[in-house]
């Protein structure tokens, strides 16, 4: 089989190897296939995003593509500071993606088990 490189949430980068155990204990994971639009909407919309595979487009409110990610980066990572997602941006797979999503309910229950 083919081995994987391990891919860790940017935002997390420098932490405890235990606690980075735990939030992808914590992390749901998703298959998407290219155009799924489904990531826009209610609850996926209020997750953060780490894409383990592929690429994926930002889009903006109009269709436009605002920015595009690969492998190891994230989106909506400001939830887990309290901030409110991106309203007017979602993701868009341009490939098929594996991605890891986090709430920040799931974030907090890796961190109460943490502490």
């Amino acid at each position: 089989g083919r081995l994987m490189r391990r891919v860790d949430w940017p935002c997390f980068k420098g932490a405890d190897t235990r606690l980075l155990h735990l939030i992808d204990l914590h992390a749901e994971r998703l298959k998407c296939a290219m155009g799924d639009t489904s990531l826009g909407e209610h609850p996926l919309c209020d997750m953060a995003f780490l894409l383990d595979t592929g690429v994926a487009s930002v889009v903006g409110e109009n269709g436009e593509e605002l920015d595009v990610l690969s492998v190891g980066q994230c989106f909506n990572e400001q939830i887990f500071v309290g901030a409110a997602r991106h309203r007017d941006r979602r993701l868009v797979p341009k490939t098929d993606c594996e991605l890891r999503l986090l709430s920040r309910q799931n974030l907090r229950r890796a961190l109460a088990e943490f502490c």
